[in-house]
């Protein structure tokens, strides 16, 4: 059930980004430690403007374009809502395992990122223009 005073209280003392934050610094998972990324994304915070973790964005299943990746995040959201033990869905933990940083376009700062990705150990760091 929502507690409408949490949720009131959330809204008018942080920002989406630090919404986001948190949800990144509960994961862990192989090489990813969600606390480590937001405290480095907090000691650089000149490099960027945004960020968003989440499955990716443009992944093709079986049931639609990141279909299955939307299913999967809306089950993990019901963790926090009171279910009955036997649930299946107390064991889906939130399925973000992308983390989208929005920059300028700039040779120094993209590097700078592509640097923090690789001392995250992530699995994969790609650079889109959005051309």
């Amino acid at each position: 059930m929502l507690n409408l005073a949490n949720i009131q209280t959330l809204a008018q003392e942080y920002s989406p980004q630090e919404l986001f934050a948190a949800l990144v610094w509960q994961r862990r998972f192989n090489e990813f430690n969600g606390e480590e990324v937001v405290r480095d994304l907090s000691q650089h915070s000149h490099l960027w403007a945004s960020f968003l973790f989440t499955k990716p964005i443009f992944a093709p299943d079986e049931n639609g374009l990141s279909f299955g990746g939307l299913v999967d995040t809306l089950l993990a959201m019901a963790n926090y809502r009171p279910m009955p033990e036997s649930s299946i869905i107390h064991f889906v933990a939130y399925p973000g395992d992308t983390l989208y940083i929005l920059t300028e376009n700039q040779d120094s700062i993209v590097s700078q990122l592509l640097d923090l990705g690789k001392k995250w150990r992530a699995d994969s760091v790609d650079i889109t223009d959005g051309n």
